[in-house]
């Protein structure tokens, strides 16, 4: 694999920000597009739209909270949510990866700005 472009975007929910990344990527080629905050339950993920733009996407949200997003332009060897350390994912709406060959891009979406007793800290 040659160079690959990765770019990343915090779109405090990803449907208010479709004209803003239509735009943009069809200005901006990239091979990997990172975002977070998505806050869309996976039922409702825009994946169509990346399709249309000639990417493979993988997302895991929620309704308000949370939320990420990998798309990218050649399809992931492998993919998953959480740490991929064995144990049952509990931050999937928080963290996406995605293999290509021997390259792991991994997408993180940390919440800042409150005590981790907050109740949206699950």
């Amino acid at each position: 694999m040659g160079n690959f472009r990765i770019a990343t975007f915090n779109v405090n929910s990803i449907r208010s920000r479709l004209p803003v990344l239509e735009r943009w990527l069809k200005n901006n080629r990239v091979d990997c597009l990172c975002l977070q905050e998505t806050k869309v339950e996976d039922g409702s993920f825009p994946a169509p739209f990346f399709e249309d733009l000639g990417y493979h996407v993988v997302f895991s949200g929620e309704k308000s909270y949370n939320g990420v997003a990998i798309a990218s332009s050649l399809p992931p060897d492998e993919y998953g949510f959480g740490l991929d350390d064995g144990e049952e994912p509990s931050g999937k709406t928080r963290i996406a990866w995605c293999r290509f060959g021997d390259l792991r891009v991994v997408n993180a979406y940390v919440p800042q700005g409150k005590s981790i007793d907050h109740p949206d800290y699950p």
